[in-house]
């Protein structure tokens, strides 16, 4: 009979060969886990700095709301700013954010008759007139709370969230500086003449800035214009005898300057590209939709609408019967507050309808939606 012998197996090398297996199958599943947190933790990095978890934040709050009428708040009403679809009401004491279906979205306490507000898509700057703190809001909570060495005079937001505060320096008439969407500080003016006005450009890389001097005993207004990335200015103007209002960059890179004289278009190299005289009339009011600027003067004939169009060419003008308490812009209308009511006129300046209603305050318009506001509600007209 044939012996037959057994197979030797080493049980211990089997073992050995297996814990490696799992160890390895361990490493594998902890590099994927690694990978995962990583993905995540960057994404969520880059949603933030994108602004999108702030922007769904802003969403998800303005769900709900009953829709207009609503109680108005109490105080004094001092300004009313777009937001989007949404409004920014400021009073004497509080600042409210509320959506296009009447939802309050944030309530923040300012405690200031002085305070001003700019505002940009979705974001808030927030200051006292000569005081030293600030604020950048969204629509629905606080992303900044500051305050600096010095006097804030004025200030500007841009649509990416980029934003300017003009300041008092001790070792310069003006310092303008400006912070970036996450605000971090990326650029710094000293300027030995008074800065009354900054715009910031769309995409955040330039600042266009007005101020005042003398030349041989008459006032004049400075016009710059600054590239972040460029230490000397890439030009300077000198407009004599005009005292300067207003600067505002348009969405198309261009930026317009006011004066008490002239309304005046410049391109995004600082280019003047036209302008508007106003033949002596006093400026009482702009209001800017897209390219498009309205403005009511006062003059010997009374209170006129100009309505210029890109290329500060006059498209129409109307005279106004009745004493003009406040004007707005919208997409499509023109509206215009008098004592007895709203006049509603189109973007011929030609009269559309007027509705009869007193106790009236206060209109603003966003896109085709109007606001007013009597002692006790905030409507809409649509």
């Amino acid at each position: 009979m044939k012996k037959v012998e057994a197979n030797h197996v080493d049980f211990q090398k089997v073992r050995k060969r297996r814990q490696r297996v799992q160890t390895v199958k361990r490493l594998v599943a902890l590099g994927i886990v690694l990978a995962f947190i990583a993905g995540i933790v960057s994404l969520n990095r880059f949603l933030i700095n994108a602004g999108v978890t702030i922007r769904l934040s802003d969403f998800v709050e303005s769900f709900g709301g009953a829709g207009y009428p609503i109680p108005v708040p109490g105080g004094i009403i001092q300004d009313v700013k777009s937001l989007g679809n949404d409004i920014a009401v400021i009073n004497d004491t509080n600042l409210y954010v509320y959506s296009k279906n009447g939802k309050t979205m944030l309530s923040y306490q300012h405690m200031s008759d002085q305070t001003l507000v700019e505002t940009n898509a979705d974001r808030i700057l927030i200051y006292n007139a000569g005081g030293r703190n600030y604020a950048i809001l969204s629509k629905s909570k606080i992303l900044l709370s500051n305050g600096g060495d010095y006097s804030i005079l004025g200030g500007d937001l841009n649509g990416q969230g980029a934003f300017a505060l003009i300041t008092a320096s001790e070792q310069s008439a003006s310092r303008v500086i400006v912070f970036d969407q996450k605000f971090n500080e990326m650029f710094e003016l000293r300027s030995e003449n008074l800065v009354s006005g900054v715009s910031i450009s769309p995409k955040g890389t330039r600042m266009a800035a007005i101020g005042v001097d003398t030349v041989g005993g008459e006032v004049c207004t400075l016009v710059w214009l600054y590239d972040f990335n460029v230490e000397k200015g890439l030009v300077k103007l000198e407009l004599a005898g005009e005292t300067p209002l207003d600067v505002q960059y348009l969405e198309d890179g261009r930026f317009s300057v006011l004066t008490n004289r002239q309304y005046r278009l410049f391109s995004s190299e600082g280019i003047q590209e036209c302008s508007y005289s106003f033949s002596g009339d006093r400026v009482l009011a702009i209001e800017r939709s897209g390219k498009q600027a309205l403005l009511q003067l006062e003059g010997t004939g009374g209170s006129r609408l100009v309505l210029l169009d890109g290329s500060c060419a006059a498209q129409a003008s109307v005279v106004l019967q009745d004493k003009v308490r406040d004007i707005a812009f919208g997409s499509n209308n023109i509206y215009v507050l008098s004592d007895t009511g709203i006049t509603t006129y189109g973007t011929g300046l030609e009269p559309k309808s007027t509705f009869e209603m007193r106790g009236i305050s206060q209109i603003h318009a966003v896109k085709d939606t109007l606001y007013y506001f009597d002692k006790e509600e905030i409507h809409i007209l649509q």
